[in-house]
């Protein structure tokens, strides 16, 4: 009990020393750059801070053992000491997203997100923004990280077909005004590598136009128009290459040939 007390007591004077002594150019929030770092998505699942966990006691619990361990439980004041500190609980946070009962709560905000996509409209596009495609997630232990083991909305590693018809078909009933709509998903494979996809429906070119990479491919012209959309085919053999990608966030598909006129 006298080694503790004695531990305890030099940990404080030491910290106490440490304040007294730190220049203020090198003095930080410790609490705060842990928070920060542990929230802003790039320790969680898909690297999106929608998928962090950020109950302030599950992430404060992150960062106490390395200060009880080292500074008698109070954050260090020094920029050098709270950096450590907050490496430290990076790696407490990642173990802790991994257990069984967390991994659960974090499938449910993929769900939560992709059943509440956020959307918006640029002119005449509306986009909509799925955020990951949901599915059963386990641990990598080796990387320390979450990877989409297996989901039923995910067929031969793209977005299922049968889902982005109902998407589309969806969003383009509610939009009927809009020329454009622009639908964007996330695939998180079994390596935990993320692939995006968007599905562009050009409603006064008939067609639709898939996004996979660098990669920009093209369907036939679709008889029928907003009904056709349930049944264009989306993979890759099914549609003709753009002979020029897309170019920043135009998603132009400058060789795409205008459907027959009507008349």
């Amino acid at each position: 009990m006298r080694c503790t007390v004695v531990f305890a007591l030099g940990v404080g004077l030491a910290l106490a020393g440490c304040r007294r002594h730190t220049p203020p150019e090198e003095v930080v929030d410790g609490w705060a750059l842990a928070r920060k770092a542990l929230t802003n998505g790039e320790q969680c699942f898909a690297a999106r801070a929608e998928y962090c966990i950020t109950d302030p006691a599950f992430v404060d619990a992150a960062v106490q053992p390395r200060l009880d361990e080292l500074y008698g439980g109070e954050m260090p004041p020094r920029k050098l000491y709270a950096d450590a500190v907050v490496r430290a609980a990076v790696n407490e946070y990642r173990r802790a997203m991994m257990k069984p009962p967390n991994i659960a709560r974090v499938e449910e905000l993929v769900r939560e997100r992709y059943d509440n996509p956020r959307v918006t409209t640029e002119g005449d596009e509306v986009v909509v923004d799925m955020g990951v495609v949901p599915g059963h997630i386990e641990p990598a232990v080796a990387t320390l990280a979450l990877r989409l083991a297996k989901s039923d909305l995910v067929e031969n590693g793209s977005w299922k077909e049968s889902e982005a018809h109902r998407i589309l078909a969806a969003y383009a009933k509610k939009y009927p005004d809009k020329g454009r709509i622009r639908v964007a998903v996330t695939i998180v494979n079994a390596k935990g590598t993320m692939d995006a996809e968007t599905i562009r429906y050009l409603r006064a070119d008939k067609r639709v136009v898939v996004y996979l990479g660098d990669a920009a491919r093209f369907s036939p012209v679709l008889d029928g128009g907003d009904a056709a959309l349930t049944g264009v085919k989306l993979s890759s053999d099914s549609l003709e290459l753009c002979k020029t990608t897309p170019a920043g966030d135009d998603f132009a598909c400058p060789t795409l040939p205008k459907p027959p006129s009507d008349e």
